[in-house]
């Protein structure tokens, strides 16, 4: 009877993140085929095996040190914001190593993977900052990581998946950069944006787009927007109206009748006018033939036209007045006086 043990050739990665998440391969000799059999630590935390090629390797899921998990919720809801103000760093790798010890530390737990910070006092100036957090797929498939990051003064900045550099570049002014990865849902990914910024103001926002569904599978130019041609036709009617037309009964023609009071007292002489033409000055003495004859004296009359005046003296009332009836003899229908 003999123990044989395993023969460790090579590690995947000689470092990686305290938080966990990194997906480890050790190369090497008598692993055996059982999955439910092997154990794998790193110290005294666990990795996870999730694969086991005899003879090969087997691959294992790091956990995080049990002294920095922040929550008992998977994934350690929210992401880590550390920075580090006044810092001048040998290279932005070294920000990964960086901790509470070190000088100008400072920590915030975000909501989401975004910050928007204006530096308007100046109290953070030259500094350091690590975002860190878990990311677990809802589908397996292709997504794009996409980093928008703005530091007003310049600066760089790196992306790690499980430990590994995804992406590095200087960040000016919006720029933005992206990559494409194979994602699965059942495992939970660690990513840590790390950078190190000249002034205060930082903006970050990363963001996974999912693309394996039925309308993100390609990539398509921009749409174009539906454009209609609508024509109008129309067929021009003619009204057409019946009109009736029935004989009335012929009448009598009502002669307008105007009566004009004058008071005694005040008025010994007036004038008659009509259509913007006047009498000569009338008289309260005259007759009513003098004033008929006066009317029709004007220059306004037609053919068969005519004009009857009736006078009535009232001396019974406090101010003695003459009445004059005038009656128009003619079809031409409401005078102007």
């Amino acid at each position: 009877m003999f123990q044989q043990y395993a023969d460790i050739t090579n590690i995947s990665h000689s470092n990686g993140s305290v938080a966990g998440g990194l997906i480890l391969t050790i190369y090497g000799r008598h692993f055996g085929g059982r999955l439910s059999s092997k154990r794998a630590y790193i110290d005294d935390t666990p990795c996870v095996v999730t694969e086991v090629m005899p003879g090969k390797h087997i691959t294992c899921h790091v956990a995080a040190k049990p002294e920095i998990l922040g929550s008992d919720f998977e994934g350690n809801r929210g992401v880590n914001y550390e920075y580090w103000t006044n810092m001048t760093i040998d290279g932005i790798e070294t920000i990964l190593w960086l901790d509470n010890l070190d000088p100008g530390y400072n920590f915030q737990r975000l909501d989401a993977a975004n910050l928007d910070f204006d530096d308007v006092n100046g109290t953070r100036g030259r500094h350091a900052g690590k975002f860190t957090f878990y990311f677990k797929p809802p589908h397996t498939g292709h997504y794009r990581i996409t980093v928008e990051m703005y530091m007003r003064g310049g600066g760089a900045a790196k992306l790690y998946m499980d430990g590994v550099e995804k992406m590095s570049s200087s960040f000016r002014y919006g720029h933005s950069r992206t990559m494409d990865v194979i994602l699965h849902n059942e495992v939970k990914y660690l990513f840590q944006l790390i950078y190190h910024s000249t002034e205060g103001s930082v903006y970050m926002n990363t963001k996974a787009k999912y693309y394996n569904t039925t309308f993100t599978n390609t990539m398509v130019k921009k749409a174009d927007q539906e454009q209609q041609r609508i024509k109008i036709t129309s067929t021009v009617l003619n009204e057409v109206q019946d009109l009736v037309f029935i004989r009335e009964l012929k009448q009598n023609h009502v002669f307008e009748v105007q009566t004009v009071t004058i008071d005694s007292v005040s008025h010994d002489l007036f004038r008659f006018g009509l259509y913007g033409v006047f009498t000569e000055p009338l008289s309260i003495s005259f007759t009513e033939k003098e004033i008929q004859d006066s009317l029709l004296a004007l220059p306004i009359w037609g053919p068969h036209e005519s004009v009857s005046v009736k006078r009535s003296y009232s001396p019974a009332l406090s101010i003695p007045t003459f009445t004059y009836e005038i009656t128009f003899i003619t079809t031409r229908g409401k005078k102007q006086p």
